[in-house]
């Protein structure tokens, strides 16, 4: 940023507009729903009721019995996924529902 004329890059402007709107959360869900339905294939998102995010725990709801027991065994991999997918540690819990 140069402050003698005032100048901002696209990327500072964008970031401080996310800001002060409270919208980060909401472009995190976004990004973690677009990259489920991307990465977890066919076969989970067929099972995949939802996914949603609030306050940095992820909440995804499953209808089969032997995959929500899978998913829960591989919480931790599945924070590390989308962390990493969103390039921050954001995500600080993962719930299996």
């Amino acid at each position: 940023m140069d402050k003698d004329n005032n100048q901002h890059s696209l990327k500072e402007v964008l970031k401080e507009m996310i800001n002060q709107y409270k919208l980060h959360e909401g472009l995190q869900q976004v990004r973690i729903k677009e990259y489920w339905t991307r990465e977890m294939g066919t076969a989970i998102n067929k099972y995949t009721n939802r996914v949603e995010l609030r306050k940095r725990t992820i909440y995804i709801s499953i209808d089969s019995a032997a995959l929500k027991q899978e998913l829960n065994m591989g919480k931790e991999k599945i924070k590390q996924l989308l962390n990493q997918h969103l390039g921050e540690d954001y995500i600080e819990t993962v719930v299996i529902l």
